[in-house]
C-alpha cells in the first residue's frame, strides 16, 4: 500500500522524485499516525516480523531503484540498497521521534536531512580512487 502511494506519478529527475517521495512517507505518517505506529510495532504492539520484515524490504527496493541515479556512474545496485536502508532509517527515525513528541521535526528538515545525507553519498562515492 505505502510503496505504491510513494511511486504514483513520480517526476522523472531522480532529486524531486526522491523529494517526492519523502513528502509522500511523511504526510502518511501524518494522516495515518495510528496505522503508521501499529504497522511499526510502536507502543508495544504486536506485529508479524515475516511480513512486515517483507514490507521494509519491498519500500527500499522502491527507494534503492529511484536513488540509483542519484549515485552517478559509479554507482551500484548495492550502494543503492545500503542508501536506501539509510534513507528509511533516517525517515522512520524522525517520524518515530516526531510521534513520540521528542522532536519537532517537519516536512522541510526530514526532506533537508535525506538531502545531505544523499549528497554525502555521492561526495564519498565520487572520491573513490577507480
Amino acid at each position: 500500500m505505502l510503496e505504491r502511494q510513494l511511486t504514483v506519478d513520480l517526476p522523472v529527475d531522480p532529486v524531486p522524485a526522491h523529494i517526492k517521495m519523502a513528502e509522500r512517507y511523511w504526510t502518511f505518517m501524518l494522516e495515518h499516525k495510528q496505522l503508521y505506529r501499529l504497522a511499526n510495532g510502536m507502543d508495544g504492539a504486536a506485529i508479524d516480523r515475516d511480513i512486515v520484515g517483507k514490507s521494509a524490504q519491498s519500500l527500499c527496493t522502491v527507494i534503492a531503484n529511484t536513488v540509483r541515479p542519484l549515485l552517478g556512474d559509479k554507482g551500484t545496485q548495492a550502494g543503492a540498497q545500503m542508501l536506501a536502508d539509510e534513507l528509511w532509517a533516517l525517515l522512520h527515525g524522525m517520524a518515530s521521534l516526531y510521534l513520540d513528541r521528542s522532536a519537532p521535526f517537519d516536512l522541510a528538515r526530514v526532506t533537508n536531512a535525506a538531502m545531505r545525507l544523499i549528497r554525502g553519498t555521492r561526495m564519498r562515492r565520487n572520491s573513490v580512487p577507480s
